[in-house]
């Protein structure tokens, strides 16, 4: 090692000698001198000027930094995604024992200035919608005829189903814009797949049988870089129950999303979703069946998502991922949008309002917590976040966070599934393949995943794929609902059924247990107390018509007269008795 700056000193025809330094006390030096004057013809030459002997080294014109002999592995590893750390390490690997090979290493700020080099190179990135189309129309890559699928053999291959070009405008942020002015940029991508993945979403369709279906989209990033910027990968699918075994958490059950689709885009928008969605309805047309038509859809709160599945699922009851409403309140997002004042006691307080509108049993409920709530924090000094909250997080389909707003048994206001197959992406890519240039993720990654998450959707415990298949309860929270409806003065049932209860053998099919219990407290149910909640189920005050409801006092009463009760219905056989019922975990469903 001289000195590492050696390159760019003959480029400017420098003459200086240097002195080794990667050696005690070496008593070699080198010159640098330069040769040459037309274009093609100029050299920058390493001479030796001590005991070694004469050496001479031709350098290319314009040569800095890397040498030969090591470009090409370097290329390569940052292609993959490798940080410039990750790529000194496999080349220090690569030499072995070679002692004077190491001393040629590059130093990391030459890495890091070939990192930014390729990231602008045509080698390696997709510069225009024409670049991207030309890899998208590879023969036997792009497909569009059930003969062009059908004519597919191997199942894993990477198949695009259709490409696309929008201009989309966003908010202009330049120093001269004028307020409120946007422009128009691209975005474009390509949806792809393969035969496994067309074939699983059939299945699904197969499975259906009458049965409702739910899905769930998003995006996640870190997978592609494109001009020094993250490319989203959208994917999602069809979600299923299915049984996970014991100690698995609160449920024995467990559900899964079937990734059937993947999308590459640049600039993730609302026109790409419905691109991608739209693909993903016909694709099962690849198979002669009809459109894939889910009946909820989940998604985070990004409207982008959800406006896309109400254009291209017109009739799909949309929902919102309760953790990520949650998460704001971790993160301190809705308290950023509290005012000045708002002390630490009161944000606490309406954080509290937010988690109990989770637990409304119904829209109409959720709706008449919520505007409570909003009086009750307007007259606390929040009136812009009350209207902050309301036009964000609780109307229209921006308020079905709640635990059973999916209106689907089997289906939650939870993305965590989609999240936990991100993550799983990521685990598999290896951390040298994240953020990898165009052609790697495409011809490298992409591939990849696509063999994983077919291999991953056919496991055979996961079918069938409906979420209609209705999780039980696990032995534990069947321990602990026994343990409450025992608790004889917080339950209540119905002595003789009414008039059209399910009945089998004459004897009632359903028993309809209330369970009182607010905070892990349990109290009494009365007859008045199933009132108030009959009430609150109709969106209705529980209270004497005239009774002012905008106190803190009476929201409080009013989440413990919605959330505190518990209606469990509960399905007896002929031979069991309600005595003999309750002392099977089994039986609570």
């Amino acid at each position: 090692d001289f000195g590492g700056s050696i390159g760019s000193l003959a480029a400017r025809g420098d003459s200086r000698t240097f002195k080794c330094i990667t050696h005690a006390d070496c008593p070699k030096k080198v010159k640098v001198l330069f040769e040459g004057t037309g274009e093609g013809e100029g050299y920058r030459l390493f001479e030796s000027v001590a005991e070694h002997g004469s050496v001479r080294m031709a350098l290319p014109p314009g040569f800095k930094g890397i040498g030969a002999e090591f470009r090409p592995q370097v290329d390569a590893l940052l292609g993959k995604g490798c940080s410039p750390s990750q790529v000194l390490a496999e080349l220090t690997l690569s030499c072995g024992e070679d002692a004077l090979r190491k001393t040629r290493l590059p130093n990391k700020s030459k890495v890091k200035a070939r990192k930014k080099a390729l990231l602008s190179s045509p080698q390696f990135q997709f510069e225009t919608v024409a670049d991207m189309r030309a890899w998208v129309n590879k023969p036997g890559r792009l497909i569009r005829t059930r003969e062009e699928f059908d004519a597919v053999v191997d199942f894993d291959k990477l198949l695009v189903f259709s490409d696309f070009f929008f201009m989309v405008p966003i908010t202009d942020e330049t120093e001269d814009a004028a307020e409120g002015a946007t422009v128009q940029v691209p975005a474009f991508g390509f949806n792809y797949g393969s035969k496994r993945t067309v074939q699983q979403l059939g299945q699904v369709m197969v499975d259906r049988d009458g049965k409702k279906i739910s899905a769930m989209f998003d995006g996640t990033f870190r997978l592609l870089c494109i001009d020094g910027k993250d490319w989203p990968l959208i994917n999602g699918g069809p979600s299923t129950n299915y049984y996970s075994g014991p100690g698995s958490g609160t449920s024995e059950y467990s559900t899964t999303v079937i990734n059937c689709l993947f999308q590459f885009v640049k600039r993730e928008c609302q026109p790409a979703y419905v691109h991608y969605m739209s693909t993903l309805k016909e694709l099962p047309r690849l198979l002669g069946m009809g459109p894939f038509t889910p009946d909820v859809v989940g998604s985070d709160r990004a409207p982008a998502i959800s406006n896309a599945a109400v254009t291209v699922w017109p009739l799909a009851w949309c929902v919102l991922c309760w953790p990520h409403v949650y998460l704001y309140i971790m993160q301190g997002k809705f308290a950023k949008k509290m005012s000045a004042g708002c002390t630490a006691e009161l944000r606490e307080r309406i954080e509290a309002d937010i988690i109990s509108l989770h637990q409304a049993r119904n829209q109409a409920m959720f709706d008449y917590l919520f505007t409570v709530m909003a009086a009750v924090w307007t007259k606390e000094g929040e009136r812009e976040f009350a209207a902050y909250f309301e036009r964000h997080y609780a109307s229209g389909i921006w308020s079905r966070w709640f635990y059973s707003a999916s209106e689907m048994p089997g289906a939650s206001a939870n993305q965590n599934p989609l999240e936990s197959r991100h993550n799983r992406q990521k685990k598999v890519i290896g951390k040298k393949n994240l953020k990898a240039t165009a052609l790697v993720v495409c011809n490298h990654t992409a591939p990849v995943l696509l063999a994983d998450e077919g291999a991953s959707n056919a496991e055979p415990h996961k079918w069938p794929a409906t979420a209609s298949v209705v999780p039980r309860l696990s032995g534990t929270v069947a321990a602990k609902s026994r343990n409450l409806v025992v608790n004889l003065k917080s339950i209540k049932a119905p002595v003789s059924p009414p008039a059209g209860w399910p009945t089998r053998d004459g004897v009632p099919a359903i028993m309809v247990v209330f369970v009182n219990a607010y905070e892990n407290k349990h109290e009494e149910v009365t007859t008045q107390r199933v009132g108030a909640y009959k009430h609150l189920l109709l969106g209705s005050s529980p209270f004497t018509p005239g009774v002012s409801t905008s106190t803190r006092t009476k929201l409080e009463k009013i989440k413990k007269l919605a959330t505190g009760l518990h209606m469990v219905a509960v399905f007896t056989a002929t031979e069991e008795t309600q005595s003999a019922f309750l002392k099977k975990p089994s039986g609570i469903g």
